[in-house]
Formats: C-alpha cells, structure tokens, sequence
C-alpha cells in the first residue's frame, strides 16, 4: 500500500530522459518579458532560474532545466499550433511506447555515431522516430562541440549509406533518396526498439513518409525533440 502526501504547493516530479537546452534557450529569447513573467507566475515558475545561463557543474541546473521547459510547453500550447500524431508540420506532442540509443550501439563504425541518439516507438499505423545529439541525453558529459543531430543533414548522413557525388539530383536520384531515408529509419528502429518505457515528448515535425513495402507499418515520422520525458501510461 502506498501512502501519498499532497501539499496545494506540490509539483509532480517530472523524470526528464532528454533536454535540448539549445532548442529551449533559442525559444525562451524570443519570448517578450512580460509574457515571459506573466506564465511563470501563473505556473509558480522561478524567473531567476529561468533566466540562468548554467555550466554543466552548477548545482542549479537541473532545477533551472525544468523550468524553462515548463514555460515553453505552455508558451507553445497556448500561442502556437501543437499537433498530435498526425500533424505533418510544426510542434508534435505525444506519449509513447519508446526506446533509445545512441547510433554507435547499432553501427559503431560510423564516423560521430556516438554523439546522434534516435528515440525510436510504433502506433498501430506509424513508426515515430526522433533524432538528437547525444549530449542532450540526462547524465551524458556536455561536449564543447556536440554534433547537431536534429538537424536535417546529419540526420540523413547518419542513416543512409555514403553515396558517390554526382553533377545533380534527377528525378530518380530523388526517389532514391527518399527511398534510402525511409530503409534507414525503418533498420534503425528495428535495431533500437528493444526495451520499450513510456514516455512524452514535445518535438518539431522534420518530416513524414511511406515505409518500405513489407513493413509493419505503412508510414514513418520523424522529428527533432525539444524533450522527452519518462511517464507512467
């Protein structure tokens, strides 16, 4: 049996599995401050953290994380467009049967592999893939340079095999490469989704398509997450 203490000023815990600060602080900038301050009074937020810029060592960081995710979660639910599933652009929201692991644990001979991690989980109609850097992972050592592994480019890098450079892109070099994307993403996620937890995550839709014919499932999306944070279903 379990006995629980609530207090009117409690806060559920929140268990954060990834975190990108760069994507956090790029959009906290852009938020004026008097909106800034107005949401984290309603929320009980504490403005100084929020407004720390914090060494990896500080002792603070981790609680300062929190809020800022926090204030933009609500800033995006209540001024922009956040999706579900089934968005095919902007913000994305949802919670999921996921696993995840660094690309060196699936192709240790690739050149950065270690430093870009896929979150990787399935819906009954769609395989959800979300792309990061590694440093972004809680309890990973903060490299001075981490590779950007949300961005577009090193996303395909990462997932389709070196292909020789050619004078230009026909219409079936295309294909091919779209074809490509979707055969990594599909491997990849086989490779990854071993040890599923539930979790939610806030993320910006990068892309979505179809899955090679044969799949499990017949469509792919894949995104580049703000968070990802364990929950119980």
């Amino acid at each position: 049996m379990f006995f629980r203490r609530r207090t009117e000023q409690a806060r559920a815990l929140r268990y954060m599995a990834y975190v990108s600060d760069t994507k956090i602080d790029m959009l906290i900038s852009q938020i004026q401050e008097p909106l800034r301050r107005s949401i984290a009074t309603e929320l009980k937020l504490d403005l100084k953290l929020i407004g720390l810029t914090l060494n990896a060592d500080s002792p603070l960081r981790q609680q300062s994380r929190i809020e800022k995710v926090a204030l933009v979660e609500d800033y995006l639910a209540r001024h922009q467009q956040v999706g579900d599933l089934t968005a095919t652009q902007g913000y994305v929201r949802a919670r999921l049967n996921m696993d995840w692991a660094p690309l060196s644990d699936i192709e240790p001979g690739r050149a950065d592999a270690e430093k870009i991690t896929f979150f990787c989980g399935y819906t009954p109609d769609l395989l959800v893939v979300l792309s990061g850097s590694t440093a972004h992972l809680l309890g990973t050592p903060v490299e001075p340079a981490a590779t950007p592994g949300s961005q577009p480019y090193a996303i395909r890098r990462a997932l389709q095999p070196v292909a020789p450079q050619g004078t230009g892109l026909d219409e079936q070099a295309e294909t091919d490469t779209v074809r490509s994307l979707a055969d990594g993403i599909a491997a990849t996620a086989k490779a990854v989704f071993q040890t599923p937890q539930p979790v939610q995550f806030l993320a910006r839709c990068i892309s979505r398509g179809p899955l090679p014919d044969g799949s499990q499932r017949p469509a792919y999306l894949l995104g580049s997450p703000l968070y990802v944070e364990m929950v119980d279903f």
